[in-house]
C-alpha cells in the first residue's frame, strides 16, 4: 500500500516515519507553508529520509503562509490557522496525484489541547471526509503524549539529534519557545537527552 506521510522534521512525524518505513511504500511529504523554521525542519526531514533511503517530496507553499501572516511576521510562530486541515487537504491531493490510498499524520494527544484541528472529534470528521475521496487518514500516535512517542522512537533507534522542534528560524533551538519546552519535558520524562 502506498501512503503519503506528512513529515515536519519534528519528533512525532520522524518517529512515525521510522515506525512505518519497513512495512509501507511511503511517500514522505514536507510542506513549506512559510513557517519561520522551514529551513531547519526541511533539513531534518531530508536527513531522516536519506537515512531510510526514501525520497522526500517538498511542496512549496510559503506564499500561503505569507498571505495569512500579513503584517504579523514576528508575532505568529505558525502562520496558518488550523494548519492540520490545510496540510491534510494538500496531502490528500498529493496522495491522489501519486496513486496513494493513505495519509499519515503524526499528531499526539497534547496537540488537541493547543489546536482545534487536532482534536479527536475534528480528526474523525476529517477522516470521514477524506474517505469519500478514497483516501484514508491515519493518526496512530494521537492517543500518546510526546514522552511516550520519544520512548517509541528510542526503541527504534531514531536519531533525534537530526530533528527540529523550535518554532523560531535561528541556527540553534532557542530553548524558550513552547515547542522547545515541550520537547525538553518529553525527553526528560522519557529519561533521555533532547
Amino acid at each position: 500500500m502506498k501512503a503519503v506521510i506528512l513529515l515536519s522534521g519534528g519528533v512525532e512525524s520522524t518517529t512515525l516515519l521510522h515506525m512505518l518505513a519497513a512495512d509501507l511504500d511511503l511517500a514522505p511529504l514536507f510542506i513549506d507553508y512559510g513557517q519561520r523554521n522551514a529551513r531547519q525542519e526541511k533539513r531534518a526531514a531530508q536527513w531522516q529520509c536519506d537515512r531510510l533511503g526514501l525520497p522526500l517530496d517538498i511542496m512549496p507553499a510559503a506564499r500561503i503562509g505569507a498571505f495569512f501572516r500579513g503584517d504579523a511576521s514576528l508575532s505568529r510562530h505558525v502562520p496558518i490557522p488550523h494548519r492540520n486541515l490545510v496540510a491534510a487537504a494538500l496531502a490528500a491531493a498529493w496522495a491522489a496525484q501519486n496513486q496513494a490510498t493513505a495519509v499519515y499524520l503524526g499528531i499526539n494527544r497534547d496537540d488537541a489541547a493547543a489546536d482545534a484541528a487536532s482534536t479527536p472529534e475534528f480528526i474523525s470528521l476529517l477522516q470521514q471526509s477524506l474517505q469519500t475521496l478514497h483516501v484514508h487518514l491515519h493518526t496512530p500516535l494521537a492517543e500518546l503524549d510526546k514522552s511516550a512517542i520519544v520512548r517509541l522512537g528510542l526503541e527504534r533507534q531514531v536519531d533525534y539529534r537530526h530533528t527540529w522542534s523550535c518554532l523560531l528560524g535561528h541556527t540553534r533551538p532557542c530553548g524558550q519557545c513552547p515547542q522547545c519546552q515541550k520537547r525538553q519535558a518529553a525527553f526528560n520524562a522519557a529519561g533521555s537527552v533532547a
